[in-house]
């Protein structure tokens, strides 16, 4: 009962006082806060209305920002690694829940609303209900200099290369070169070297 009771409260203080407070207060009150819970992290700014789940799985590099409305869902033994100068707009989903990992690399840019998930259902049995199945981890890795416009969906098993550029809207299910431009469902090669 009492494990109980001190979950609550944690819960509670960190929706009262950390996640949700305005301004420059509460930009200091989530690095102080988020500091001692990281794996691992350094200088970092996160804005009002981000969820964080099992922070001890999650690495956070130097000057990373993440805007309103990011999650970062680590649980069930799942690892995010996030490099230095990372920039995550409104509404980024990162989940590396059920043994997936997502690693992002240096001086990334995610655009709003753009989803990385590195597990999925798993399907096999005819018989079962998916719901019942359970999960199966998978890997997703952002190397540096990527951008990823907004709206686009990352799955597992997606590797995207140095400096590649992945278009609004597009769904990532495989590996796209250094320096390509990618879009569509499934993404596609657009354009070979296109930060020429």
């Amino acid at each position: 009962m009492l494990v109980f009771i001190k979950t609550e409260f944690l819960a509670w203080f960190e929706f009262l006082f950390v996640t949700n407070t305005p301004g420059r207060i509460g930009r200091f009150l989530r690095k102080l806060y988020w500091s001692g819970k990281f794996r691992e992290a350094s200088s970092f700014n996160i804005w009002p209305g981000c969820e964080i789940l099992e922070p001890q799985n999650i690495t956070v590099g130097k000057n990373t920002l993440l805007l309103s409305g990011c999650r970062l869902n680590a649980n069930d033994n799942g690892k995010i690694k996030i490099g230095e100068r990372v920039y995550l707009n409104t509404n980024v989903y990162v989940g590396a829940s059920n043994r997936g990992v997502i690693i992002i690399g240096n001086d990334v840019a995610i655009g709003p609303n753009v989803v990385m998930r590195a597990s999925n259902h798993r399907k096999e049995a005819r018989g079962i209900p998916i719901s019942h199945q359970g999960h199966k981890g998978g890997t997703i890795v952002l190397e540096d200099d990527v951008w990823v416009g907004s709206n686009a969906v990352i799955l597992p098993g997606s590797t995207i290369g140095k400096g590649a550029v992945v278009a609004a809207g597009a769904v990532v299910n495989s590996s796209i070169p250094p320096y390509a431009l990618a879009g569509g469902v499934p993404a596609k090669v657009i354009k070979e070297n296109c930060r020429v």
